[in-house]
C-alpha cells in the first residue's frame, strides 16, 4: 500500500521518533532550525486531522501503524542508493523528482523502502523487494541515458545523479542522453564534492544492486 506524506509530515514523523529525515525535503530546509520547527507543527497537525497520530501515553508511539512500518525504519538513515534530477552545473542539489531506498529494519528483511519524492514536496512511499526497487531506479536513470529528458524546458541543462551507497564509498553517477560519469563523494572543505570522475563507455547496470 502506497502512503502519500507531504515534508512537513515527514518532518512531524522524525521529530516524533526523535530523529531527522535525511531523505529529499524540496519545501522546507533542513539546515534552518526555525524552518525545520514550523514544518514539524504543520505536518503534525495535519497527520492528526488524518488519523495518522494518536494520542497514547507518553513513551508510547504515537504513529499509525502503517506510518510505522512504511517510514520506521527509514527515520534517521541516509539512503542507500539516491537518484535526482539536478541542473548539470550543481549535480549534489536536487532540482526536481528523486527516488531514494531506504534500508530494510533488519538485515534478514528481503523489502527495503522506497521513496518518490516530486519537486512539488509531495513523498509517495511504498515498500518493495529489493530487486524490484533496484530495478525501479536503474530503469529511471537509464531511460534519462536511452532518451534524454524530450522538449523539456532547459533539457540541455539537466542530468540525472545517481549516489550509491557502498562499502568502500559513495559512487555517483551523472547522466544524460548517451552519456555517463563516474565519480566518488568526497568531503570537502565545506561540503561534498565529487571526485576521480570519468566518463565510461556503458551504462553500469550492475551498480544498482541492493544487497
Amino acid at each position: 500500500m502506497t502512503i502519500v506524506l507531504t515534508d512537513d509530515e515527514l518532518v512531524a514523523v522524525a521529530v516524533e521518533q526523535r530523529s531527522e529525515w535525511l531523505g529529499n525535503l524540496p519545501t522546507v530546509s533542513a539546515s534552518d532550525a526555525a524552518d525545520l520547527l514550523k514544518a514539524s507543527a504543520r505536518g503534525y497537525r495535519s497527520l492528526a486531522v488524518r488519523s495518522l497520530l494518536s494520542a497514547n501515553s507518553p513513551g508510547d508511539s504515537r504513529l499509525a501503524p502503517e506510518l510505522l512500518v512504511a517510514v520506521g525504519s527509514a527515520v534517521g538513515q541516509r539512503p542507500l542508493l539516491y537518484v535526482h534530477i539536478a541542473d548539470a552545473s550543481d549535480p549534489l542539489t536536487v532540482t526536481g523528482s528523486s527516488i531514494a531506498v531506504f534500508s530494510p529494519a533488519t538485515k534478514s528483511s528481503d523489502t527495503v523502502t522506497v521513496v518518490v519524492t516530486l519537486a512539488s514536496g509531495i513523498n509517495e512511499i511504498d515498500i518493495l523487494k529489493k530487486s524490484l526497487a533496484a530495478s525501479s531506479a536503474r530503469a529511471f536513470i537509464n531511460q534519462i541515458y536511452l532518451e534524454g529528458f524530450g522538449p523539456a524546458r532547459d533539457s540541455d541543462a539537466l542530468e540525472a545523479v545517481a549516489l550509491v551507497l557502498g562499502t568502500d564509498g559513495t559512487d555517483v553517477l551523472r547522466v544524460t542522453h548517451g552519456v555517463v560519469r563516474q565519480g566518488a563523494l568526497v568531503s570537502g572543505e565545506s561540503e561534498a564534492v565529487i571526485a576521480n570522475e570519468r566518463q565510461l563507455d556503458e551504462f553500469p547496470s550492475a551498480l544498482f544492486t541492493i544487497l
